[in-house]
């Protein structure tokens, strides 16, 4: 949500920097002290947004390749980076109307030029994809798919669309965060039958949540659920549906149940006035309920941890329960994993990816 950014405008778009901060006062300064780039503010949750993937493949094939994970990483980092330059450059006369991304966020505060800021942007995105072509075809895919959806969602002439239209935003926004949350996985794996897809699906489900939310009034959450009514209601429902589904058909239920009472703290943030803190305080939840959920599921490789997760498991099963309500989505998910594919390499018999990947020479690259 913090990714984003606020959406009202400061009062003073034209006035220098000092005459936006009378406001919210000593909030602003620490901000401006702390941050020189919209970009850094999204660094720690765009790599716990790839350990959610890395973490669901440690567990299920309990393989650690130190070199792959950091080369993975940083692949993704930078990667993704550059699209915060290209928003910025996308989005440079509205950031210089408002006076909190003014402060965050180098191009509109005026600290680089415009053509540095695209410079950045086309490096990011060339070292990027280099470090993803070392893992696979594949992998470089899935960072070019980034790419694609987020220019779709920031560019002005499918913006409005993409951006604004929710049976655009929607699938496009659920594409985007799927990839994010998956890309730790496919760093190491093109397995996708064993996949946790329900769990990655709800947790992207609950992102565009609070997206929807935060954009349309973070100011004002119960107004905004009532003019997004709709739409609140299908993505919460949604949300439901995939979580208990999860919880029924994965191993993982000791991290689900986890995941419930810290997903309650967004509530504490509601009452909070000051805008500033309100970002942070959103920005921090999302952090630690993401830990959470990282720390939860390593945790699952201690014996013991284990022993009481499969001890869960013999209660909570899809075996076990008989709800109409979820039948449709259980159809769904047999569907899924009855497919014939199970692994994207079955796939280069069609496409060849795998003779256009660069690969390194080492015995610890191994598929």
């Amino acid at each position: 949500m913090l990714g984003f950014g606020p959406s009202d405008p400061g009062s003073n778009p034209g006035g220098p920097i000092s005459a936006t901060l009378k406001n919210d006062g000593n909030n602003l300064k620490v901000m401006k002290k702390i941050v020189r780039d919209s970009f850094l503010l999204q660094l720690p949750k765009n790599a716990l947004q790839y350990l959610i993937g890395f973490s669901f493949y440690l567990t299920i094939f309990g393989e650690l390749n130190i070199l792959k994970l950091i080369v993975g990483l940083a692949s993704f980092l930078l990667t993704y980076s550059s699209i915060y330059y290209y928003n910025d450059i996308m989005d440079l006369k509205e950031d210089k109307r408002n006076k909190v991304k003014r402060i965050y966020k180098a191009l509109a505060r005026g600290d680089i030029s415009f053509d540095k800021a695209v410079s950045r942007m086309q490096i990011m995105i060339f070292l990027g994809l280099a470090l993803g072509a070392l893992i696979s075809g594949w992998y470089t895919l899935l960072l070019l798919g980034l790419l694609v959806t987020n220019f779709l969602h920031s560019n002005p002439h499918t913006k409005k669309k993409f951006k604004k239209n929710p049976k655009y935003l929607i699938p496009n926004m659920f594409v985007m965060q799927f990839l994010k949350f998956s890309s730790g996985w496919f760093t190491f794996t093109t397995n996708i039958n064993q996949l946790p897809f329900w769990i990655i699906a709800c947790l992207c489900l609950s992102y565009i949540f609070g997206y929807i939310i935060y954009k349309e009034d973070i100011k004002n959450i119960n107004k905004a659920i009532k003019r997004k009514k709709k739409i609140v209601v299908v993505l919460s429902v949604t949300v439901l549906g995939t979580f208990f589904l999860s919880l029924l058909i994965y191993p993982f239920k000791i991290p689900l149940l986890i995941i419930i009472p810290t997903s309650f703290l967004f509530f504490a943030m509601r009452k909070e006035k000051n805008h500033i803190k309100r970002i942070f305080g959103f920005s921090k939840i999302i952090f630690v309920v993401i830990s959470v959920l990282i720390f939860s599921i390593l945790l699952l490789n201690v014996p013991v941890v284990n022993e009481i997760n499969e001890d869960a498991g013999k209660v909570l099963s899809i075996d076990k329960v008989n709800n109409i309500s979820l039948s449709v989505l259980i159809k769904i998910n047999d569907t899924i994993y009855n497919y014939t594919i199970k692994d994207l390499k079955e796939l280069d018999v069609l496409l060849n990816l795998s003779k256009g990947s660069i690969r390194i020479k080492n015995s610890t690259f191994k598929e």
